[in-house]
C-alpha cells in the first residue's frame, strides 16, 4: 500500500497537489481550472514553490553565489526572463526545491501530484506525480536565433532534467513537438509521454459571431513581446500589402511599437472585453513570431473563427493546416507573409471558409471538456490501483497529433 493510501482512510476526501512555479499566471491558474474539472471528486492543494523559499532567504542568499559561479553576473544584468531561469537553473536550487517538496509532500496524503512546467521535480516516492510542459530545454535548439549561452543552462543541471521526465509517472505536453524532445533528447520511453494540449477557455464558444468581419480586411496581432512576436516583420509585410489592397488595415494588441504606416490602429495592453471586439472586428489573425513555445493566442484567435497566419515554429504547425485555416510562413520573411495576408484580406469567403475550420479544429483539440477528458484518462490508471500495462494502454495519446485531427477524449 503506498503512503498516500495509507494516508487517505476510507471515507476521507481524496486530494492532489497541484506544484508550480508561476505564482500569478493566466494559463497556471486555468491548469488548476482544468484539473478541478477532471477529477470534481478530489480536493486541490496548492504547493507553490516561491512562498517556500521565500520562508527560507539563506537559500535564495547561497543559490546568488551558485548563479555567480555558474553563469557570471551578467545573469543579473540580461533582463528578466534570463535571471529567472538562471535562478532556477542551478544544481543546489534545484535540489533544495526537491527536497522542500518531499517533505511537504510525503506528509500530505495526496492521491497524486501535479506540476506545471519543468524546472523543478516533484516526484516523491509513493505517489505518483505528473509533468505537464509547454517546453523542454533542448527544443530551444529548434529555433533560428539559438544561442547556446542563452538558451541553456548547465550540463549538471540538464542532467537533472532528465531526471524529472524519468521520474514522473507521465508527462504530458501541451503540444505535439514536445513530446518528441522528451522522448529523443532525454531518452524517455515514448509509452509514457502523451500530447493532450491546452484550454485556454472554460467555454468554447464566445458567444457571438458576426459574418461581417470577414470583409473588413482587418489584420488582428495580438502580444506584449513586439520583436521576438515578430512585429517588425509584419510592419514590413503589411506596408506590401497596401500596395496592392490598400483599404487593408492592421490593429496592434498588447504593446506600443513606433509606426509611420497609414491604416494601423495601436491599441496596447487591453482588458479580455475590449480583446473580444477586436477579435470580433477583424478578417486576419496573424503572429509572425520568431520564437513561440505553445502559442496559446492561436488558439484563442481559432475560438473566435478566425483564419490564422503564423511561422513554422514551435507548436504553430500544429495549430494551422495551410490551405485550410490558415498559412504557415518562414520566419522572418516578410515577401511571404505578405503574400499569404493578401489572399486573405482580398477574399472574404476565404477567410469565412478558414474561419469556420478553425473553429472546428479548436473545438475538437483544445476545449476543456476535451483536454480535462485526456487527463483524466491519463492519470486515472496511476491513481485507482491499476497496473503498469493499463497504464501505458490508457488512451492513444503518446504520438503528435497531426495538424488535421479531430481527436477527442
Amino acid at each position: 500500500m503506498t503512503r498516500s493510501h495509507q494516508n487517505n482512510p476510507a471515507g476521507m476526501t481524496k486530494k492532489y497537489a497541484f506544484v508550480k512555479i508561476r505564482t500569478n499566471h493566466t494559463v497556471v491558474r486555468q491548469i488548476s481550472n482544468i484539473l478541478k474539472h477532471s477529477f470534481p471528486g478530489y480536493r486541490e492543494e496548492i504547493i507553490d514553490i516561491k512562498p517556500l523559499l521565500k520562508r527560507r532567504p539563506h537559500l535564495i542568499l547561497i543559490n546568488i553565489f551558485h548563479i555567480l559561479r555558474i553563469y557570471g553576473p551578467d545573469s543579473f544584468t540580461s533582463g528578466k526572463n534570463i535571471l529567472y531561469i538562471r535562478f532556477f537553473g542551478t544544481p543546489f536550487m534545484f535540489r533544495q526545491i526537491r527536497k522542500l517538496l518531499q517533505g511537504r509532500i510525503s506528509a500530505g496524503g495526496y492521491a497524486f501530484t501535479f506540476q506545471d512546467n519543468s524546472l523543478f521535480d516533484a516526484s516523491t516516492p509513493g505517489t505518483p506525480n505528473f509533468v505537464y510542459t509547454d517546453h523542454t530545454l533542448l527544443e530551444n535548439r529548434c529555433y533560428p536565433d539559438f544561442d547556446a549561452s542563452r538558451d541553456l543552462l548547465c550540463n549538471e543541471w540538464m542532467a537533472l532534467e532528465k531526471e524529472i521526465y524519468h521520474n514522473a509517472a507521465l508527462v504530458l505536453t501541451r503540444y505535439g513537438k514536445i513530446v518528441d524532445s522528451v522522448v529523443n533528447d532525454y531518452a524517455c520511453d515514448r509509452s509514457k509521454v502523451r500530447n493532450i494540449y491546452y484550454a485556454p477557455y472554460d467555454d468554447p464558444d464566445p458567444g457571438t459571431q458576426n459574418d461581417a468581419k470577414y470583409a473588413t480586411r482587418n489584420i488582428l496581432f495580438v502580444g506584449i513581446e513586439w520583436k521576438r512576436k515578430g512585429g517588425p516583420v509584419l510592419l514590413e509585410a503589411f506596408r506590401q500589402v497596401l500596395s496592392r489592397v490598400p483599404d487593408a488595415s492592421l490593429t496592434i494588441v498588447g504593446c506600443m511599437p513606433e509606426c509611420d504606416l497609414p491604416n494601423v490602429e495601436i491599441v496596447g495592453k487591453i482588458g479580455k472585453e475590449q480583446l473580444t471586439q477586436h477579435y470580433e472586428n477583424a478578417s486576419v489573425f496573424c503572429l509572425p513570431t520568431l520564437k513561440e513555445h505553445a502559442g496559446i493566442v492561436f488558439t484563442e484567435a481559432m475560438r473566435y473563427r478566425l483564419p490564422v497566419v503564423g511561422t513554422r515554429i514551435g507548436a504553430i504547425p500544429e495549430y494551422i493546416e495551410p490551405g485550410e485555416n490558415g498559412y504557415l510562413v518562414d520566419a522572418g520573411d516578410a515577401g511571404q507573409l505578405a503574400e499569404v495576408l493578401c489572399k486573405l484580406v482580398a477574399d472574404q469567403e476565404r477567410c469565412r471558409r478558414f474561419g469556420q475550420s478553425s473553429y472546428r479544429k479548436y473545438c475538437d483539440n483544445f476545449t476543456l471538456e476535451v483536454v480535462s477528458g485526456k487527463i483524466r484518462e491519463s492519470l486515472t490508471p496511476f491513481i485507482s490501483g491499476g497496473d503498469r500495462k493499463k497504464a501505458d494502454n490508457a488512451g492513444d495519446a503518446t504520438a503528435t497529433l497531426p495538424s488535421h485531427s479531430s481527436e477527442t477524449a
